[in-house]
């Protein structure tokens, strides 16, 4: 009768240390974890929003750069003068055409290395001159490049040419008279995406699974994806952060799936760009939500294998306590 007084005793008071040490230490390290969560999630999306914003900037400065050197080529006193006497039919227009391609192939082009042709229409939309000599002649009166190139410098988005199956970005710029200052024709330069995706490869911070990549207002990647090939203008982008960029103009960071259904932790911007182009991108980067909490599991398993050891710690003296508290009481137990 002693000894089970005494061995029921003994398991109580072990069992009263233990839930007295680990329950408020249990509680200390639920609070630790879900603490260390929240900062370590708030930090990483900081940390991708500042990546997708400079990238924005990157593209901005990319775009600013050639249509600054588009403008350039337009006030060209060669271009211009020989434009203006190509636009009048005259017996000399075959050489006139002949002599400007020449001038841009071998004076113009060089300037622009990312340039993969020049164009010079007229004011029908005509090609007039080209780099390409393939192009002359041909009508591109119906192409937002010529029509908003009449206007003023314009930006096309990513597009797939038909004569080469590339894809390209075309700015372009009107021609001015240099005697009455009037409409004469449209430069046109064209570019491949191999800048663009410089700019969104650079992945440097963005660990195994981390990409950045663009979207167009159609909701189709412009530049390359990480997983998916040849996903330029093929790959639809139907996500949160695409939506509420193309319905509210606003920028998104949190967590949602991709284009390949896989949750991920992303921010997305441009605004910038839209104001400066009026494109309608939506510049996103995005990290698969397994890599970017990685450190969160590692605080959560540290948090638990510590409780453990302290467990143990705590149940090694309790026991020891337990016997001290239990062997007077048996002692007592014995003499009744």
């Amino acid at each position: 009768m002693a000894n089970f007084i005494t061995k029921s005793l003994k398991s109580k008071l072990i069992l009263l240390l233990l839930a007295v040490s680990l329950i408020p230490i249990a509680i200390v390290g639920y609070m630790s974890y879900l603490s260390g969560k929240t900062t370590i999630q708030k930090q990483f999306q900081n940390s991708l929003t500042t990546i997708v914003e400079s990238r924005e900037t990157s593209i901005i400065l990319y775009l600013k750069t050639k249509a600054g050197k588009v403008q350039d080529f337009s006030s060209d006193g060669l271009i211009r003068d020989s434009l203006e006497k190509i636009n009048q039919k005259g017996p000399d227009t075959k050489r006139l055409s002949d002599d400007l391609n020449k001038h841009l192939l071998e004076n113009k082009k060089p300037l622009d290395p990312d340039c993969c042709d020049i164009t010079i229409l007229n004011l029908e939309g005509k090609v007039a001159a080209s780099t390409d000599k393939g192009k002359i002649g041909g009508d591109k009166s119906d192409d937002d490049y010529f029509n908003e190139g009449k206007k003023g410098i314009h930006v096309t988005s990513v597009y797939r040419s038909e004569t080469t199956g590339k894809d390209l970005i075309a700015v372009s710029a009107p021609i001015l008279s240099m005697t009455t200052k009037e409409l004469i024709g449209v430069i046109v330069n064209c570019y491949e995406l191999k800048a663009l995706n410089e700019v969104t490869t650079n992945r440097k911070g963005m660990g195994q699974t981390g990409e950045v990549y663009i979207v167009d207002k159609e909701g189709y990647m412009i530049t390359e994806s990480r997983f998916v090939d040849n996903a330029i203008l093929r790959q639809k982008v139907n996500t949160e952060p695409v939506r509420l960029f193309q319905k509210e103009k606003k920028a998104l960071t949190g967590i949602y799936p991709d284009y390949r259904g896989i949750p991920v932790v992303g921010a997305s911007a441009g605004n910038e760009l839209d104001k400066a182009f009026g494109l309608g991108w939506t510049v996103l980067a995005e990290i698969d939500d397994d890599e970017a909490f990685t450190p969160v599991k590692t605080v959560g398993l540290r948090i638990i294998w510590t409780g453990l050891l302290i467990g143990l710690f705590v149940a090694i003296i309790a026991y020891f306590a337990a016997r001290q508290i239990a062997s007077p009481v048996r002692r007592i137990s014995e003499q009744l």
